[in-house]
């Protein structure tokens, strides 16, 4: 009863901690790595602020703008040496959802 009534007094999650919830939830960890490891996408640790060689031999800063346009538009640029698989993310996520998705890789070291 103490714990149920702790989480009720915690409020709804925003930013970082929203996004963190959410990329377990929309199994986004099922692609990406926090750590560095290598799976089906990019690991997001440490990218926020960095330029990425995409596929078509250009590159691009990971900024607010890139992570929004990679949620929504993934195939629009490919980071080079990973496949075309991710599914979009349009009208699946709110305005609050996307910038806590940008919080949370931003918080990634």
């Amino acid at each position: 009863d103490a714990w149920i009534e702790g989480e009720k007094n915690k409020g709804p999650l925003v930013g970082a901690a929203l996004g963190e919830q959410l990329f377990t939830r929309k199994a986004c960890n099922s692609c990406h790595s926090i750590d560095g490891t290598r799976i089906v996408g990019p690991p997001l640790n440490g990218i926020y602020g960095k330029e990425e060689a995409l596929e078509d031999g250009s590159t691009v800063v990971v900024d607010d703008n890139y992570i929004r346009e990679s949620l929504f538009s993934p195939a629009a640029k490919i980071v080079a040496g990973y496949p075309a698989s991710m599914t979009p993310y349009q009208g699946q996520l709110t305005d609050e959802e996307v910038n806590g998705l940008i919080d949370y890789i931003k918080s990634l070291e």
